[in-house]
């Protein structure tokens, strides 16, 4: 069932698609994969590629991603060859072009670059370099990740 079981998932010839209470097609059978929606956009899965439908069966956001998150807060993290963070419009508002993203909490986003972390905001900008290992998102490391110039930011987000 789906959001909020008004939907639930159907499967025509090997495809998957979604199908309201009365039985019709919301959307089509043409993927290999629909999954729950969340914030009323479904990750779907076509020709080896994710995108995202509407509850309308409107693709609003083309199958062109290796991997993507469910929404959450208006956004998404999304791997092209890299990763980045999208707007429910496709937007990328955190280009493609990192090799690890977390999501936004409140206006900025946690983005590796080099094999270090840092924080970007929600216009592409770097705010806190990338200069943190993997091991500064892990608990028993704040102390050193509390060294930053911004380190009530950085302590916010690693929350």
């Amino acid at each position: 069932m789906y959001e909020n079981e008004k939907l639930e998932l159907v499967e025509k010839d090997g495809l998957c698609g979604v199908a309201n209470k009365q039985g019709e097609l919301v959307v089509p059978c043409k993927y290999s994969v629909v999954m729950d929606f969340c914030e009323g956009l479904a990750p779907v899965l076509k020709d080896g590629l994710w995108g995202f439908v509407n509850t309308e069966g409107v693709e609003v956001i083309p199958c062109q991603y290796k991997s993507v998150k469910y929404f959450k807060g208006g956004y998404s993290p999304v791997i092209k060859e890299l990763c980045g963070i999208i707007d429910k419009q496709g937007n990328e508002i955190i280009p493609c072009q990192y090799e690890g993203v977390y999501n936004f909490k409140g206006d900025y986003a946690l983005v590796k670059q080099g094999g270090l972390w840092g924080v970007a905001n929600k216009k592409a900008e770097i705010v806190i370099p990338c200069n943190y290992k993997d091991e500064a998102l892990d608990d028993s490391y704040f102390e050193d990740v509390y060294q930053i110039s911004n380190k009530e930011l950085m302590k916010e987000l690693l929350k």
